[in-house]
């Protein structure tokens, strides 16, 4: 799968990870909360545009439970608990990925220089194409953002936004499903 082909709903999927209490804590407010906020979203675009939602929490039992304004709206998605960075260290994720036939993820989490860099790196060492919204993820600080994005585009990741994909993954206008993601387009929050 090359990063030059287009997202598209079949085939891809979003990967939320470890949006804890205790982690988000550790994030400067204002990136944590806008992390949270463009996640909330981005949730809510991927049922409009039927693209599967995933989830992990790191140690959950010392770093709390996923933050509220995220915990309802991943119900019923599949979630995996980890002690390992990267998600496919985790029993289970990459053969969900597999039985599912999916080959494009897009990343949102915390934080950006560790869980999500390390799945980033994974998931283009087996293979897939690998969307990081750098607006949806965030690190305890800039220096440390900015370097996992630079090291997960230097092994082949593409560093993008919520609305860049969102609207890669829609491909068009008109249509009932652009109509019923318009209300979150709007919101460039």
């Amino acid at each position: 799968m090359s990063a030059r082909t287009l997202l598209r709903p079949g085939g891809t999927a979003l990967v939320v990870i470890d949006l804890q209490e205790k982690l988000v804590q550790m994030v400067p407010e204002s990136a944590a909360q806008g992390v949270i906020r463009t996640t909330v979203k981005l949730i809510s675009l991927m049922g409009i545009l039927e693209v599967p939602v995933l989830w992990s929490e790191q140690y959950p039992a010392g770093l709390g439970a996923t933050v509220a304004e995220l915990a309802d709206l991943l119900q019923g998605y599949p979630r995996f608990e980890k002690t390992v960075f990267g998600c496919f260290g985790v029993p289970g994720f990459g053969g969900w990925l597999w039985e599912h036939g999916i080959s494009r993820l897009l990343l949102t989490g915390i934080e950006t220089h560790i869980c999500v860099m390390q799945t980033a790196l994974q998931a283009l060492q087996a293979g897939l194409t690998v969307h990081v919204l750098s607006d949806a993820v965030a690190a305890y600080n800039q220096r440390c953002h900015d370097l996992g994005l630079e090291r997960i585009r230097q092994a082949g990741g593409v560093i993008s936004s919520w609305e860049c994909a969102v609207y890669e993954l829609m491909g068009r206008a008109g249509t009932p499903t652009f109509k019923a993601a318009l209300p979150y387009l709007k919101d460039r929050d």
